[in-house]
């Protein structure tokens, strides 16, 4: 394990006390003693390291949550016109509350993304 760490992210095994356990079949977060679902962002202060903890994020939050943790890992990228017009591209509603909020915006980006992907909307009934 610490040799595919290194492999991976070299410096890493060494930096931190790593202490290999057996862990079960799925990974929850354990914060202030309380069990919580979800996934979490952990990125170190001097933003060289990022992680997600907790359980695995489905196809539905995986882009949302891999954007959250690259804002907080890399900021300055974020920062650039050229990264701004490339993240508008992808994710055309950055904001979740406004696609939870705002039916018609939810519907734009929605029939947008079906367009592009050759996804037909059912026929009115």
């Amino acid at each position: 394990m610490f040799e595919e760490l290194e492999s991976f992210a070299p410096g890493m095994s060494k930096k931190f006390n790593w202490k290999a356990i057996e862990a079960g079949q799925r990974v929850q977060i354990i914060k202030d003693g309380d069990l919580q679902m979800g996934t979490e962002i952990l990125v170190s202060s001097d933003k060289t390291y990022g992680t997600l903890l907790g359980a695995s994020p489905g196809a539905s939050v995986s882009p949302e949550v891999m954007l959250r943790c690259l804002e907080q890992l890399l900021p300055s990228i974020f920062t650039k016109d050229e990264a701004q017009k490339k993240k508008k591209e992808i994710f055309p509603e950055d904001d979740l509350d406004t696609l939870i909020n705002n039916p018609e915006r939810y519907r734009e980006v929605r029939d947008s993304a079906n367009k592009t992907l050759g996804i037909r909307q059912p026929a009115e009934q």
